[in-house]
């Protein structure tokens, strides 16, 4: 969704860091992406998550706030998941780390 855009969020994550086995950052083509590996219970979440869920934004939070909430096209039966955004690679590193339960240095 675009700036502006709103949508409902659930009372409860459906997926918190207890799922989440790793989070990284690469670059690619220049832009900062934060790549997500799920644990296999986590995989299974999600891929029951975006099966039933196709057409409508997931909404991906850190410290309470949206960083991103992509249109679900297809279902997502890997376990993982690439966050793209307008994110430095400062910001994408921080978000990774926070992703994973990390508590990033204060700024």
């Amino acid at each position: 969704t675009g700036f502006g855009a709103s949508f409902y969020l659930s009372d409860e994550p459906r997926l918190t860091d207890a799922e989440v086995e790793s989070a990284s950052l690469k670059m690619e083509h220049g832009h900062a992406v934060i790549r997500v590996l799920l644990t296999p219970e986590g995989g299974e979440m999600l891929a029951s998550m975006t099966r039933d869920n196709i057409g409508r934004p997931l909404a991906i939070m850190v410290d309470s706030k949206v960083v991103a909430a992509p249109i679900i096209s297809s279902e997502i039966q890997d376990g993982i998941v690439a966050i793209n955004g307008n994110f430095s690679s400062r910001e994408a590193a921080r978000i990774a780390l926070k992703i994973v339960g990390g508590v990033a240095p204060s700024q």
